[in-house]
């Protein structure tokens, strides 16, 4: 782990949806300018994870810790000005079909969501330069999304996430319903993006070839906590069962399948 101080640390975090109980005391910590891949199987509680850390869904204990400030505990006016740090990747990119390409990279900047409100005309200057920054041309600006194939609206995606330039980045699934060489160059830009801001990154994914490519650090959710945590070069060599048996698909193992007869 890196000797920076935490720009992210969550502690006793605790989530249930009536009986099912999703976080159970998660802890984690993620130092400035780390990019930290949340793995787990589905329904593991990877996304209640990452919209507790948006601020999406309230915990139910626990504290979420952003430069030493509490996100759980924090009033109104906290939790938004914590929220303004933050850009997330939706994991259906989750662009408004009655907008432009770019009306919806530059919605936080037009909107005054979360961050002070930007002229239309330097906020259409921003959106370009972040469609430019994600391989994406002027000719695209003025399309709808329903023009756009699915890699090119996970572009868009990621341009609006960076577009105003935050200091915490979120990705939910940021691969899932790409074929694989598309997929690698997501992978390739949310890289190269969080490099270019110096953000700290947080991910969830079950896709190791995604997980390998953007993190520097790993930790894999068990039963609402984290089981394994360590260097994204270890993943591959470590004695935890558990790990071993997620990143190789194996059915045989301690995660038992929990299938429902028709």
């Amino acid at each position: 782990m890196s000797d920076e101080p935490a720009k992210i640390s969550v502690k006793g975090l605790k989530k249930a949806f009536g009986r099912k109980v999703v976080l159970d005391g998660l802890d984690i910590e993620v130092p400035k300018g780390e990019s930290l891949v949340v793995i787990g199987a589905s329904g593991s509680g990877k996304s209640v994870f990452l919209k507790c850390l948006l601020g999406i869904i309230r915990a139910d204990a626990g504290s979420i810790l952003i430069d030493g400030e509490d996100m759980t505990a924090g009033d109104k006016g906290t939790r938004e000005r914590l929220r303004r740090e933050m850009g997330m990747l939706f994991q259906g990119s989750a662009l408004f079909d009655s907008l432009t390409v770019w009306e919806n990279v530059a919605f936080a900047l037009n909107e005054g969501v979360g961050h002070r409100r930007v002229a239309r005309e330097h906020s259409r200057e921003i959106a370009l330069e972040r469609l430019a920054s994600v391989g994406l041309g002027p000719e695209v600006a003025d399309l709808s999304p329903a023009e756009l194939s699915g890699g090119m609206q996970k572009r868009v995606a990621l341009a609006r996430a960076i577009a105003p330039s935050p200091e915490i980045l979120l990705f939910d699934e940021p691969t899932t319903g790409l074929d694989p060489i598309m997929a690698d160059a997501i992978n390739n830009l949310i890289v190269t993006s969080v490099q270019r801001l110096g953000a700290t990154a947080v991910s969830i994914t079950h896709d190791m070839a995604s997980a390998r490519k953007i993190a520097t650090r790993i930790a894999m959710l068990y039963q609402g906590k984290i089981i394994w945590d360590g260097p994204a070069a270890d993943v591959d060599r470590s004695d935890n069962p558990y790990l071993d048996q997620f990143i190789h698909g194996r059915t045989e193992g301690p995660i038992q399948l929990q299938v429902r007869a028709l």
